[in-house]
């Protein structure tokens, strides 16, 4: 019986960590990273719980804030089917995958799950549902009824001798064809090139954000008790806000119809939270706050220069990022190489029934027209569709990442204080 009862305190150590007084955010947003391992954390990890009374107070209001910009809605109430945002169609992420979401265990399953036979019937059967075929549809709708019109006039208009001539046009439309084909997938690789340069640049802002909170935490009071160098409480929050802001901001400045002033009436204060509204860049303004807070620590003694040093280093990074960022946004792919590349296929396709008109049935004629239609036209609606990237990249998620991460590395010297 006491072997069992030491075995018992052995394997669960948790027991000191444990309150009945809890104030830690719950964190239940199925489609972020770590999500398991995060909401974990709101029943504590193994035991493991912070108590309310070792919160201060200007880090419990952090924490309310950040709770209510997570439950403000996505988008505002505008009389605006939900069904199209942004230009694109929504795609519910519980039945086809998406780029729009982050990904989790269950997605990677749906989206390369099961055998190779299962995901080909998958994806035929979802065909009606395509995002590049309702983009594509009316367009190749317009090319049946031309290819139908030229399979019964053009042979009629242009008389058996000059049509027995016309019978084989393989090799002008080959070499058309083989040209476009080329400038269509080289217009594309540049538009995912722009995405995938997006996605990185947001990681790093999720990234950075946390280091800068990390490294502020390092030299802040819970964690240094007596010792002199020791960063205001105040001031972790102030810049856990700002940098809440600073990627809220950031997302509003890159994405159209999505400018969010609630967030920051939430966050700052009524007067600053005006004051930013009304800059050009709202994400340099709340940068330059978050340097002029960081600058006026250092200067005071209570933070400690290398880790000021360390944390300007991650501040320039951060604004190196937003001007990326604005490059990628304000600098498209020259649109004259868009434009010619469509005209050069409106020429292709317009031309293609009549090229069969000789040699194939009107049936025929209007069946390879739409199907060479809607593979040329949905290469160039891939690029289209993701060239300016910040439509298509999970903003709204990338946020709630940055703001989990604030909120995590604000708690860890309050979770590990009573084992100090």
């Amino acid at each position: 019986m006491k072997k069992s009862i030491l075995l018992m305190l052995l394997i669960s150590p948790s027991w000191a960590f444990q309150s009945s007084s809890l104030r830690f955010p719950t964190i239940s947003n199925p489609f972020t990273r770590c999500s398991l391992r995060r909401h974990s954390r709101s029943i504590g990890i193994h035991g493991r719980t912070v108590n309310s009374d070792l919160i201060p107070k200007e880090i419990q209001s952090l924490v309310d804030s950040l709770e209510a910009v997570k439950l403000l809605p996505r988008i505002k109430e505008n009389n605006k089917s939900t069904e199209d945002l942004n230009g694109l169609a929504v795609i519910d992420p519980k039945t086809k995958p998406t780029f729009r979401r982050l990904f989790t265990h269950e997605t990677w399953k749906l989206h390369i799950g099961g055998s190779t036979l299962h995901r080909w019937i998958r994806c035929m059967i979802s065909t009606p549902s395509s995002v590049i075929l309702r983009a594509v549809a009316k367009s190749v709708f317009f090319l049946s009824i031309w290819a139908g019109l030229a399979a019964s006039f053009a042979p009629k208009l242009m008389g058996s001798a000059l049509s027995s001539q016309l019978q084989d046009q393989s090799l002008p439309l080959s070499l058309c064809g083989n040209a476009i084909g080329l400038l269509l997938v080289f217009r594309t690789n540049e538009s995912y090139k722009r995405l995938e340069e997006a996605r990185e640049l947001m990681e790093k802002v999720v990234h950075l954000s946390g280091e800068i909170v990390s490294l502020l935490v390092s030299a802040w009071e819970p964690h240094n008790p007596g010792e002199t160098q020791s960063v205001k409480t105040s001031t972790v929050a102030s810049v856990g806000r700002y940098l809440s802001a600073f990627a809220w901001s950031l997302r509003d400045e890159l994405r159209d119809g999505d400018t969010r002033d609630d967030v920051l009436n939430i966050l700052l204060p009524k007067q600053e939270a005006k004051w930013v509204a009304s800059q050009r860049s709202r994400a340099l303004a709340l940068h330059g706050q978050l340097r002029r807070i960081l600058f006026q620590e250092w200067k005071s003694g209570r933070c400690p220069d290398q880790v000021h040093f360390h944390i300007e280093t991650q501040l320039n990074l951060l604004s190196s990022v937003a001007a990326t960022c604005e490059r990628i946004f304000t600098s498209p792919i020259p649109p004259t190489m868009s434009r010619h590349g469509l005209r050069s296929m409106t020429l292709l396709m317009m031309a293609l029934p009549v090229a069969l008109s000789f040699s194939v049935p009107p049936i025929v004629n209007i069946g390879w027209t739409a199907a060479i239609g809607f593979i040329y036209l949905g290469i160039d609606e891939l690029g289209v569709q993701v060239e300016q990237p910040f439509r298509v990249i999970p903003m709204w998620q990338l946020c709630q990442l940055v703001q989990e991460d604030i909120l995590e590395f604000s708690l860890h010297p309050l979770e590990l204080q009573p084992i100090v």
